[in-house]
């Protein structure tokens, strides 16, 4: 069974997504003095989504999640914290 995601995400920043998953992409990205317009080069994902998202404002999308895990050489399980996990 897979779980509905559309009651915690509906496209724009939901306070609440906070609460079930913690984005953790500064302290690898930083590891390997990478800069945000680095990342962004490597990703395709804007500077501007990629600080969003390092800051908690904005929730990646799988694919998203899958761009930065390659670039950061980690698997996209370590890129997130959960309750859930």
């Amino acid at each position: 069974k897979y779980m509905n995601f559309s009651r915690y995400y509906s496209g724009a920043f939901d306070p609440n997504i906070i609460r079930i998953m913690k984005i953790l992409t500064w302290q690898p990205r930083h590891d390997k003095k990478l800069t945000l317009v680095k990342l962004s080069a490597l990703t395709g994902i804007s500077k501007t989504t990629l600080n969003e998202i390092e800051n908690g404002n904005r929730m990646p999308n799988m694919l998203q999640m899958e761009k930065i895990a390659q670039a950061l050489d980690m698997r996209i399980s370590d890129l997130y914290e959960s309750e859930f996990k």
